[in-house]
């Protein structure tokens, strides 16, 4: 199946614009890395897109594509083709944390905690600007912040966008 962008109306004579999912996640890894840019934040060197669920196992952002799905959702057997088709994105943006025990053993001390929240909460910012970017949401839309694990700690966001025009 091929899913042609639509923006705005192209009068030309040129042919369409295909929207598929590798090119929704660049598109979206663009924009990320652009309203990084404007406020001032560091990302992780490594930038990668590739099929949801990635291994959080390195400082890095990654655009996590999830499929394709009908909007609306078909009901029993449908006659007819769905309205549209909307893509299951994910951004999880890893970093090393510095909520992790030391050496000997010891938890993190209450000020590392507190400096591990202040980056999951400067990235959690971050993604909900670039969802305030987006043309258009179809769906829930979840930014989650988990608790670090093995020295990384990731902020997620899930999100479902629209082939014609979400990005």
């Amino acid at each position: 199946m091929t899913v042609y962008a639509q923006g705005n109306p192209d009068l030309s004579l040129a042919p369409p614009v295909v929207a598929t999912l590798l090119s929704m996640a660049d598109a979206l890894l663009s924009m990320v890395e652009q309203v990084a840019a404007g406020r001032g934040t560091a990302l992780p060197e490594r930038r990668v897109v590739y099929m949801a669920p990635i291994p959080a196992d390195c400082p890095q952002v990654a655009i996590l594509v999830g499929g394709w799905s009908p909007e609306p959702q078909w009901q029993g057997l449908a006659v007819c083709a769905p309205a549209r088709w909307v893509a299951q994105l994910g951004v999880i943006i890893t970093r090393l944390t510095p909520a992790k025990p030391s050496a000997s053993g010891d938890l993190p001390k209450a000020s590392d905690l507190r400096v591990a929240a202040a980056m999951a909460s400067e990235d959690a910012e971050l993604l909900l600007e670039v969802v305030g970017g987006l043309d258009e949401i179809a769906g829930d839309v979840l930014i989650a912040t988990p608790a670090a694990e093995g020295g990384l700690q990731s902020v997620t966001l899930q999100v479902r966008t629209p082939a014609f025009g979400g990005l």
